[in-house]
Order: structure tokens, then C-alpha cells, then sequence
């Protein structure tokens, strides 16, 4: 599966510093193109914190299956498109590898509450309203009271 994930940069005045780095984590979430990111109607953060100074790097994450949870692994996979990113020719200097924080929403806060938890690299997290548990996830979708297509991200 080839995942491509995204860095979106500020607009810096010259000689400014690198920008710190937010990373907008959403388990099992993949963007192909550069269309997928930035969408207000999702609750996607990335216009609003570039138009802040951050970098925004929103990855493409494995969808998860079986035994293993949505965590399962998600500190691994997010750190290795961090280091990717900052080794790469064309971002460097662009963004500080070394200031990094977590911004989710909803299952993208369950994510990053599970990697701020798992990796010490981080100086910040917003996690704004989690789904607490991926047990209390699952009851949801499979509550015939509850609208589908709004637990459509839990399968």
C-alpha cells in the first residue's frame, strides 16, 4: 500500500525561523491528493493553524484490522513520516524537526492521545472531543439508533 502524506507550510518572512510542526493525525486515514486535507466541514485545523505560522503534516495512516487496535502501532508509523519529512531535500529548514505537537479531533483526538502517550517527542497535544474508547466506538456503530454515516470512520 503506498501511503502519501502531506506537508502544508506557512507563508514566513524572510530569515524568520523554522515553524514548529503540528501533526493532524486520524487513524486509518488515507489522503491522495492534496484536495483530501484541509476540509472545514471534517473539522480539519490545517488552514486554520498554517494561517497561524504552523507546519501541518497530515499523514496517511494504515487502516487497522483484526486483532490489533487503531494505537497498534501508530507512534512507529507517525514517527517514520516525521523523520522521512525531515530528511527530505526539499523541506529542509522549511519546518523545525525538533518542535512538534498533535492536534485531533474526535477519533483523530483518540489518536493523538495514543501517540502522546507512546512517544516522548512531543511538547503539545489538543485532543478535542476524543472518542474515549475504541469498545465505546464500536457500541456506537453497531447501535441501531445511531446515524451510520456519522460512525462510517470506526470500520
Amino acid at each position: 500500500e503506498n501511503l502519501k502524506s502531506w506537508v502544508v507550510l506557512p507563508s514566513l518572512p524572510p530569515n524568520a525561523p523554522p515553524p514548529p510542526r503540528l501533526i493532524v493525525p486520524y487513524p486509518g486515514a488515507s489522503h491522495r491528493t492534496a484536495r483530501d486535507i484541509g476540509n472545514p466541514a471534517l473539522m480539519d485545523p490545517t488552514a486554520v493553524l498554517v494561517g497561524q505560522g504552523y507546519a501541518v503534516m497530515v499523514p496517511s495512516l494504515r487502516s487497522w484490522r483484526g486483532g490489533a487496535g487503531p494505537a497498534d502501532g501508530l507512534a512507529r508509523q507517525i514517527m517514520a513520516i516525521v523523520d522521512a519529512a525531515a530528511g527530505q531535500a526539499d523541506l529542509t529548514g522549511r519546518f523545525d524537526p525538533t518542535r512538534l505537537g498533535l492536534w485531533g479531533h474526535s477519533f483523530g483526538a483518540y489518536g493523538a492521545l495514543a501517540m502522546i502517550g507512546e512517544a516522548d517527542r512531543f511538547q503539545a497535544a489538543v485532543a478535542g472531543p476524543p472518542t474515549p474508547s475504541t469498545t465505546s466506538a464500536c457500541a456506537l456503530r453497531n447501535s441501531a439508533s445511531v446515524n451510520r454515516r456519522r460512525a462510517a470512520y470506526i470500520t
